[in-house]
């Protein structure tokens, strides 16, 4: 699945999603990247670490079309 894909899949996830979700589900990404860039060195570019940038961005942009 490429980014594109991947995108319109969160995007169409995150646009019932109020402010306040996008900014826990915000928080809930970073934290998980985190522990995993910590116990994985290296593997910044896994599809994992991918899926999560992606589902982060897309909360990102829901969050700027609902202010």
């Amino acid at each position: 699945m490429t980014y594109t894909d991947m995108m319109k899949c969160f995007a169409n996830k995150a646009k019932h999603y109020t402010p306040h979700q996008c900014k826990l589900a915000i928080a809930d990404i970073d934290a998980t990247l985190h522990l995993q860039l910590q116990m994985k060195k290296g593997w910044e570019d896994s599809d994992y670490i991918i899926k999560l940038n992606c589902e982060r961005d897309a909360m990102l942009d829901r969050l700027r079309v609902s202010r």
